[in-house]
C-alpha cells in the first residue's frame, strides 16, 4: 500500500537509459503497479534517447518521456521549473551531478563572483578512497562485491555481519573535525539518496535548490568554503568548493 509519502504523484527523472537506467524505470514501473510509489510520468535521459536500452525494451509504457540530452545541460536547463516533490534517480556510475549542478547555479546567483573547487584530499580512513575527476572524492564504507539492489539493511548481505555504518554521518563528523580544527564549512550539503521503491533510489529535487540558495546566502557576504556531497548508506562523492569576497571578483 502507498504510504503518506509515496501517496503524492511525482515526476520522476531517470538519469541514463542503458543498464542502469533500466533498472531503475524497470523498479519504479514494478513499484507502482505493487503500490509502494506513484507518478504521473517518468522521464529517461541520455544522449541517445531514441535508440537507449530503456527505450528499446520499455518505450512502449504511456508513463515514460524520453528527453535527448547530456544529463549536467538536461539540468541546467530543466531543473529549476521542477517541482519541489520531482525526483531524480541519479546512475550509480556517472559525474557528480549535483556538486556540478549546484556550483553552476551558484555562480549563477552570485553573478560572476569566483567560486573555485579544492581537491577532496583528506584521507577518513574509510575502506575505499580515490580522487577523481576535479578532485572528487569518492569514498565507500565497502571493501567488497556490494549485493545488487542492496537497501542497506543493519546487516550487510555481502558480509553479513552488522552494518555499523552511515555514509552521511561518516561526512557529518568530517565536517565536525575540520571545525574542530578551525578551518569550518560554511555550509555542508549532504544529497542522501532514498530507497522510493525496492532497487530505485532518489533524490528531491528541493534538496537541490535548497542546497544552491543555502551555499548562496553564505557566499553573498565574502568568502567560504563548501562541501557537496551525495550519498548512500555505503559511498559517497565529495566535493569542496571555496567563493572570493565579491570585492575581488573583478580581480584579474
Amino acid at each position: 500500500m502507498l504510504t503518506n509519502r509515496t501517496a503524492v504523484k511525482r515526476h520522476y527523472i531517470v538519469i541514463g537509459g542503458g543498464c542502469y537506467g533500466l533498472v531503475h524505470t524497470n523498479a519504479l514501473l514494478r513499484g507502482r503497479r505493487k503500490g509502494y510509489v506513484d507518478f504521473d510520468t517518468i522521464s529517461v535521459v541520455d544522449r541517445h534517447a531514441s535508440t537507449c536500452r530503456v527505450r528499446r525494451e520499455l518505450g512502449d509504457d504511456p508513463a515514460l518521456r524520453f528527453v535527448e540530452a547530456d544529463w549536467f545541460t538536461y539540468m541546467q536547463a530543466a531543473l529549476d521549473g521542477m517541482g519541489d516533490d520531482d525526483e531524480i534517480v541519479p546512475a550509480p556510475l556517472a559525474p557528480h551531478l549535483a556538486f556540478e549542478w549546484v556550483m553552476w547555479s551558484v555562480a549563477r546567483e552570485l553573478d560572476g563572483q569566483r567560486i573555485s573547487i579544492e581537491p577532496f584530499d583528506y584521507k577518513l580512513g574509510l575502506p575505499y578512497e580515490v580522487q577523481g575527476k576535479e578532485g572528487t572524492g569518492f569514498i565507500s564504507w565497502a571493501d567488497f562485491v556490494c549485493v545488487p539492489n542492496c537497501r542497506a539493511p543493519k546487516i550487510c548481505p555481502a558480509i553479513l555481519k552488522p552494518r555499523f555504518w552511515e555514509m552521511s554521518e561518516t561526512v557529518e563528523q568530517f565536517a565536525a573535525q575540520q571545525a574542530a580544527a578551525g578551518q569550518p564549512f560554511a555550509a555542508v550539503e549532504i544529497f542522501k539518496c532514498y530507497f522510493c521503491a525496492p532497487g530505485v533510489e532518489a533524490i528531491p529535487v528541493s534538496r537541490y535548490k535548497a542546497a544552491r540558495d543555502h551555499i548562496a546566502a553564505a557566499a553573498s557576504d565574502g568568502e567560504i568554503r563548501a562541501l557537496i556531497a551525495t550519498v548512500s548508506a555505503c559511498h559517497g562523492a565529495v566535493n569542496l568548493i571555496r567563493t572570493s569576497s565579491p570585492q575581488l571578483a573583478n580581480v584579474t
